[in-house]
């Protein structure tokens, strides 16, 4: 390709095993390379599969650390690290059962593996880390509701990827430098990732691979390279820099506190390194946004509406769109809007009749609870945005504490759905038969409203 175009030398940019790829080509081509960026690098030459139970091991060490250094973190979720490890313990004698369309029997079973595995992919991703004390609180309270929400996430990765294709590069690149490493039985993470252990035993006893002993020797170059390392990276973890720097001679490094795997698609600081990097390879970048980053690793968000049944409505009503929803939502609007209208026609006009007390009771206290149900519904949308926006991953736990008081509107509206339905009942045979059509789809709809807030737990908390 490089020929094609008519290119005398580019850069490399690799990240995570893309970081072994970019290290084969500086060592058959190295002619054709100006300068390479290594992003969670994998080094070449090191027996890294096999301890995946260490990596994962020092990056919680380094996820519970930044909590501590954390007075915020620290008062929010106290003794967080010792709880995690209790939690992730009684799985194996009660793991969190809950219903799956996509199981075989209907019901998915996520037990102490299954968890760890969890936790471990979430640990890639920094996004995902204010909201990891949320989830070891909902695994506390055997809260399913969060994880049949985030359950699709890993799925669609085990059928995006050929396990195949996977553990054979696996043997071709790795299979003559494996690691026997393996904790103790008295070890917290004891067999916590045996998904990969399993992974570890079929490469070890596939024979029809051709193994080149060039594979396990690190890769020696002086040409510029950058190098980037999450502190809390729990695949390639922040010893694997230093252990590439020494074969890359000219080599930067940098390791950014409280990030994990992939820098240069998910930090700003990292793209901006790696810009100053390429427009100079042999002149160490400017990288005092590090140290902004010291400052604050990660944003603990300690306080929110927990309500993971939100992260529910927020599928069904935005991605789903669920006729029902919709259906309602545009129901109670339009009803409202009609006798809002009707009602200032009847003012307006010069010549009408004396509406029946009743009645005007009935359709003030109406008009009222729809109005409070829409400002419940629209305050419900404005937040879940607003969470998806600032705080995404959170979704899946409630929303920003600030939608607490918003909530309070809930009992307003199921006290005002029971008095609708009262004084509709009442003034059945007073009303006329537009008032009895309109009001009767007006108290369905507040009624469609109240059993809404009920199936998604709509109160504050």
């Amino acid at each position: 390709l490089r020929m094609a175009m008519g290119i005398d030398q580019w850069n490399l940019w690799g990240i995570s095993y893309g970081t072994r790829v970019a290290q084969t080509y500086l060592r058959d081509f190295p002619e054709a390379v100006w300068s390479a960026i290594m992003d969670s690098p994998v080094p070449m030459g090191y027996a890294m599969w096999g301890e995946q139970v260490k990596y994962y091991s020092i990056s919680l060490a380094a996820f519970f650390n930044a909590c501590t250094e954390s007075p915020e973190c620290t008062a929010a979720f106290p003794d967080l690290e010792e709880r995690f490890y209790h939690v992730m313990e009684s799985l194996k004698e009660k793991p969190l059962v809950f219903g799956h369309v996509k199981a075989p029997d209907g019901i998915a079973t996520y037990n102490f593996h299954d968890m760890h595995l969890i936790i471990q992919q979430l640990l890639y991703i920094p996004e995902f880390y204010p909201a990891i004390p949320w989830l070891i609180k909902g695994i506390e309270k055997r809260d399913a509701e969060i994880f049949i929400n985030l359950s699709p996430r890993f799925e669609s990765q085990l059928y995006n990827n050929s396990d195949a294709m996977w553990v054979t590069v696996l043997k071709y690149d790795n299979g003559l430098i494996l690691s026997d490493f393996e904790t103790s039985p008295g070890d917290p993470l004891h067999h916590a990732l045996n998904y990969i252990d399993n992974v570890i035993h079929m490469v070890k006893r596939i024979d029809f691979i051709t193994q080149d002993t060039l594979e396990t020797q690190a890769v020696i170059s002086d040409i510029p390279s950058l190098i980037f390392s999450g502190s809390i990276d729990p695949i390639t973890p922040p010893f694997y820099g230093q252990i590439l720097k020494e074969s890359l001679k000219q080599s930067f490094l940098f390791e950014f506190p409280g990030r994990g795997h992939g820098l240069t698609r998910n930090t700003e600081c990292a793209k901006n390194i790696a810009l100053d990097f390429l427009n100079n390879p042999y002149s160490e970048p400017e990288a005092n946004c590090i140290a902004e980053m010291e400052a604050n690793p990660i944003p603990w968000v300690t306080k929110m509406y927990y309500n993971p049944r939100i992260a529910t409505l927020a599928q069904q009503m935005f991605v789903e769109k669920r006729w029902h929803l919709h259906g309602g939502a545009v129901l109670l609007v339009l009803t409202f809007m009609i006798s809002v209208i009707a009602a200032l026609v009847r003012l307006f006009r010069k010549k009408r009749k004396q509406t029946i007390p009743q009645i005007r009771i009935r359709n003030i206290f109406t008009r009222l609870s729809a109005l409070f149900a829409i400002l419940l519904l629209a305050s419900l949308g404005w937040f879940i945005v607003k969470t998806g926006n600032e705080h995404g991953p959170l979704l899946l736990i409630g929303l920003i504490k600030e939608a607490t008081t918003v909530f309070y509107l809930s009992f307003f509206v199921l006290a005002g759905t029971l008095f609708s339905w009262v004084w509709y009942i009442r003034t059945l045979k007073h009303s006329s038969t537009g008032g009895k059509i309109l009001y009767g789809l007006l108290s369905i709809s507040l009624l469609w409203c109240s059993v809404l807030i009920f199936q998604f737990q709509l109160f504050p908390n």
